[in-house]
């Protein structure tokens, strides 16, 4: 089954990421709302999410798309840390081998 991992932090824009998650709803994936920990997330509309999983959790061969919501204020999730080395320095650049692998599968 295919699955999309959908990545979270404080103040994350949930409507950028309702639109797309009601595409892939009748296409039977697998939504796996990933981040940094599993303690409840707060998105920009006080929307309280709680993690499936966290980035040092994550398989990438399990994925073959990542949804990145934005962020009225997005300054603390790019400036973390931790979530900098899950996008593009650590890991085997896990983040990006997904996107490459849905640009891959489109192109």
């Amino acid at each position: 089954m295919k699955k999309t991992a959908v990545l979270i932090y404080d103040s994350f824009c949930n409507f950028e990421i309702s639109v797309a998650l009601e595409i892939l709803a009748p296409h039977n994936r697998d939504i796996v709302v990933i981040a940094k920990s599993k303690e409840a997330i707060l998105s920009e509309d006080a929307l309280r999410v709680l993690p499936d999983k966290t980035i040092f959790e994550l398989d990438i061969n399990e994925y073959n798309s990542f949804l990145l919501p934005g962020a009225s204020d997005i300054k603390s999730a790019i400036e973390d840390p931790e979530i900098n080395r899950f996008m593009i320095f650590g890991d085997n650049y896990k983040a990006l081998r997904i996107t490459k692998r849905v640009f891959e599968n489109i192109f």
